[in-house]
């Protein structure tokens, strides 16, 4: 038995602080749209304010559904509950592309979305 969970985030996303090129969301409860009015969710180790996606979420099956930033913008994978920052999404960004790709000096929001189905 599975339960499918939508995650997406439309906002400003993190990067690690040490110069590299990877950014990253850590989805919360509020970004599932099945988890929204859930009571108490207990999170997860990585992420106590994140999703519960049940009893055996870091054995989720993940599926990105849209991925968008301005800039060049590469090698997203997603995360899962078990994984460092997870769970969420992770890529790497050229940000020396922004200025002439996007004409700004930042590359702006990301806009992403993902499926987790999880085994339940």
């Amino acid at each position: 038995k599975y339960k499918a969970y939508r995650c997406k985030y439309n906002g400003t996303p993190s990067d690690l602080g040490d110069g590299s090129s990877l950014r990253y969301y850590q989805f919360t409860a509020n970004d599932c749209a099945e988890l929204k009015n859930v009571d108490k969710l207990p999170g997860n180790s990585n992420n106590p304010n994140g999703p519960n996606l049940g009893p055996k979420g870091d054995e989720c099956l993940a599926f990105l559904r849209r991925t968008r930033q301005c800039g060049d913008d590469y090698s997203y994978r997603v995360l899962n509950e078990g994984e460092n920052l997870g769970p969420g999404v992770a890529w790497d960004l050229d940000e020396s592309t922004c200025q002439s790709i996007c004409n700004n000096v930042d590359c702006g929001d990301v806009d992403i979305e993902v499926d987790f189905l999880c085994p339940m």
